[in-house]
């Protein structure tokens, strides 16, 4: 299939994850990248002229996620070639103006399908007459994301992005960390990329903790591809991608029985690594890049879309 991405080049970026996703397609597909960050770029080049230059009979054009497809001006004039953007941020009630960026994007650009990683995105999308929407969860690059079968020297892994309207209890979960200090050797400090990984892989234990629309966040697959243990609040996708408490990853429902979960595990090391175990058996077969790749191409041709001959 050729494809053509217009997305900016991330891959120097803090959060590369996206952009990990981005470069798989290339494995599987004659993609074109085009975007801030590669070879040949200019800024406010109109979509029918990256077309023209790359000089390729597309197949299906992709952007991935509002801030980064807003630059691209002109696609919504392209009505000969299917249009897929693939949601980053939808929530109807972050403080951030996503919400409605999306909206203004969607009208302007006019896609023919969108791809969103949680349901009660796909939820809204429909309500607001986005009706050709399908569920893209979240993935991993497992050979970014590694088991590195080193020496475990933190108890804890407690590493959040702290956003007040989205994430209301990670703050408190800090500070609870930060408490029993005495007690736990935890790591809190914000790392990116290969430190990211390396730090995950040198705990014992690492939490989680989902947004106020209870989403699976993207570090559940991120750790249990490395190997890790992991603890956190249950998500609303948990039971559809397969997460089970006790078995794959362990939950809790609020502060009180998380400490007493920590402590509780901390103590039983050899049930923590059967059940990271199973974590990473499930996040390897199931949730890698090149899994969605492959749920991206399922959606396509029931929609009617294939490769050109």
């Amino acid at each position: 299939m050729k494809i053509l991405m217009l997305a900016p080049n991330h891959i120097k970026k803090f959060n590369w994850t996206h952009q990990l996703l981005r470069n798989e397609f290339k494995n599987r597909h004659d993609v074109v990248y085009y975007g801030e960050g590669y070879p040949g770029y200019i800024k406010d080049k109109p979509v029918k002229e990256i077309i023209k230059s790359s000089k390729k009979n597309f197949d299906v054009i992709v952007t991935h996620s509002t801030k980064c497809a807003e630059q691209f001006t002109g696609l919504g004039e392209i009505t000969d070639i299917p249009k897929v953007h693939i949601v980053v941020d939808y929530f109807p009630h972050s403080s951030s103006g996503d919400f409605k960026r999306n909206h203004v994007l969607f009208e302007r650009d006019k896609y023919d399908i969108y791809m969103a990683p949680y349901m009660h995105e796909i939820i809204s999308l429909k309500a607001n007459g986005y009706k050709n929407s399908f569920y893209f969860p979240h993935c991993v690059d497992i050979k970014k994301y590694t088991n590195h079968n080193v020496k475990k020297i933190y108890d804890i892994f407690a590493v959040f992005s702290l956003r007040d309207d989205c994430y209301p209890d990670r703050r408190s979960v800090l500070k609870m960390i930060w408490d029993m200090s005495d007690k736990v050797r935890a790591f809190t400090s914000k790392v990116y990329r290969s430190e990211y990984v390396r730090r995950i892989n040198q705990s014992k234990l690492c939490l989680g903790n989902n947004d106020i629309f209870s989403s699976t966040n993207i570090r559940v697959f991120e750790i249990l591809a490395c190997g890790g243990f992991l603890l956190t609040d249950e998500a609303e996708d948990f039971k559809i991608l397969g997460f089970k408490d006790g078995i794959n990853l362990a939950t809790y429902e609020n502060l009180y029985e998380l400490e007493d979960k920590i402590f509780f595990y901390l103590k039983n090391e050899s049930l923590m690594q059967k059940i990271s175990k199973k974590g990473y058996e499930l996040v390897i077969n199931n949730h890698t890049t090149e899994n969605r790749v492959k749920t991206f191409e399922e959606i396509l041709y029931a929609n009617g879309v294939s490769a050109s001959k």
